[in-house]
């Protein structure tokens, strides 16, 4: 069995390919339940204002609207969270790919060789 050396990039990329999967599946939840919540206050809302006899017709008509105003507001916020997510698991992914294979360390360079480089850094 033959091991390849993965890099320290490539293993960041990769975990934090599942972090964005992590945060994607606990915002669809939470997206699921504020929805949930969202259409049942929308719900309320609505019959209660359909239902009393002091809201003239147009008051009405704008708590429809301002329904479905909001509806079409969270379903565009969900979905461009979503498109965000995909780029950056995307992203996440090409990293991973596009890393390159961990290298072997260089020797470091002879002590005179380093302290002639040294003198000559110093007298410029």
């Amino acid at each position: 069995m033959v091991k390849t050396k993965v890099s320290a990039s490539s293993k960041a990329a990769k975990l934090a390919g599942k972090v964005v999967g992590l945060q994607k599946k606990a915002f669809d939840r939470t997206a699921k339940v504020v929805d949930k919540y969202q259409d049942r206050t929308e719900k309320l809302i609505h019959d209660l204002a359909e239902h009393s006899k002091w809201l003239p017709k147009e008051g009405k008509e704008v708590v429809a609207e301002w329904i479905k105003t909001a509806k079409k507001s969270r379903t565009e916020i969900r979905r461009a969270v979503d498109v965000s997510f995909d780029q950056a698991g995307e992203f996440c992914k090409r990293m991973e790919c596009a890393a390159p294979a961990a290298k072997k360390a260089k020797k470091p360079a002879p002590p005179r060789r380093r302290k002639a480089v040294k003198r000559a850094v110093a007298a410029s």
